[in-house]
């Protein structure tokens, strides 16, 4: 969810801030074109809102779960994940699984 969050305060902001430009220049070009673009109701909104979130799930996930850091507290522990090799070996493991579940779950939440 919090990738959802962070893509809804981006959207949201800029809607704020526009807000109080509103009375004087409404009528503008470049304000009616990024009203539209962070708008949730029009098509592009909701392309940036769903991309905004794709982003947000692979960066969150790959903050929370650093594989370098994974692989190298395994190591110090003695510890391993059985058919994979300590180290490097897993490391690339761990991306390689955190890659395919990111990938799921930006789907799901887009």
């Amino acid at each position: 969810m919090i990738p959802v969050i962070f893509a809804s305060s981006l959207i949201v902001t800029p809607q704020t801030i526009l807000m109080a430009f509103q009375k004087s220049h409404g009528s503008d070009g470049w304000y009616i074109t990024l009203t539209n673009i962070f708008s949730l109701e029009k098509p592009i909104g909701i392309a940036l809102y769903t991309l905004l979130i794709v982003l947000f799930t692979f960066f969150y996930a790959f903050v929370q779960v650093n594989p370098e850091k994974l692989s190298e507290n395994l190591v110090k522990q003695g510890s391993y994940i059985p058919g994979v090799w300590p180290g490097k070996e897993t490391e690339k493991f761990v991306s390689r699984i955190l890659m395919r579940l990111s990938v799921v779950g930006a789907l799901f939440l887009g």
